[in-house]
């Protein structure tokens, strides 16, 4: 992997999470995570992870109050 792979396979894994565990905005874990635009945000998750952040998010959310 390059520099560049791994920092943006670390910020899916951080997003990942986030998605899972919290109720916080795409969009907002976007930003949170480093990427610039939520349709890029979108594009790299679903090149990565073959689905898109929201439907990554309501294959695996878990119950959560924040």
């Amino acid at each position: 992997n390059t520099p560049i792979e791994y920092l943006i396979n670390y910020r899916i894994s951080k997003a990942t999470n986030l998605l899972t565990h919290s109720n916080l905005p795409i969009i907002d874990i976007a930003f949170e995570t480093g990427f610039e635009s939520a349709n890029y945000f979108t594009i790299t998750f679903k090149n990565k992870m073959h689905v898109t952040p929201r439907e990554y998010r309501n294959n695996n959310k878990k119950n959560c109050s924040n």
